[in-house]
């Protein structure tokens, strides 16, 4: 699995510390900080929720074709 950390900063890791969660999408993990995805996302903060006894919760997205949509 290829981990995405990009967005860390040495400003945000200065500000927020080590992130606590990872975000999985396909082939790739993302490092985040749960209190920052929590306060940004309802979806999210409710999944993160689910799982804070340390367990894992699955988030499927996909695109939904215009028929899906009616």
């Amino acid at each position: 699995m290829r981990i995405v950390e990009a967005h860390l900063t040495p400003a945000v890791r200065a500000r927020l510390g080590a992130p606590d969660v990872r975000l999985i999408a396909g082939d790739a993990a993302f490092p985040v900080h749960s209190a920052y995805v929590a306060a940004n996302s309802v979806l999210l903060s409710s999944l993160l929720k689910n799982c804070a006894t340390g367990g894992e919760a699955e988030l499927v997205l996909f695109q939904a074709s215009r028929a899906d949509a009616r």
